[in-house]
């Protein structure tokens, strides 16, 4: 788990536009499962909004991050607007759940100024 400095960090650094994402969290308990949201996206002519989320280790297979990601798309559709989502190549897990809630890689290995090396997922071609 994070320290408050460096969760803080890992935020600043990955997650430049901080205030388009908030805290999840259980709504049976209010315990912190991650953070996550939707913000602006632009990569050449791509344009759109990419959804995103990081989920704290414990939390893994329980079929949060999915249920996150169809949310976030289903948000993003119902602006009518185009659904990107980054990834690094080598998260499985990842690319599995954007695979199954549609979305396909449409640019590979791209390095992200501050994210490092990405896949590029849309949604609809």
């Amino acid at each position: 788990m994070l320290s408050k400095n460096e969760a803080k960090e890992f935020f600043s650094r990955y997650f430049i536009k901080s205030n388009e994402y908030k805290i999840l969290v259980l709504k049976d308990t209010n315990e912190i499962i991650g953070f996550g949201g939707v913000a602006t996206f632009e990569f050449k002519e791509l344009k759109g909004f990419e959804l995103g989320y990081v989920l704290i280790q414990k939390f893994w297979g329980y079929g949060y991050a999915i249920e996150i990601a169809k949310a976030q798309l289903d948000y993003i559709l119902s602006l009518k607007e185009k659904p990107f989502a980054t990834v690094h190549p080598q998260n499985r897990a990842s690319q599995n759940i954007l695979n199954k809630i549609g979305m396909k890689r449409v640019v590979s290995k791209i390095e992200f100024e501050n994210r490092g090396i990405r896949d590029i997922y849309s949604f609809g071609g």
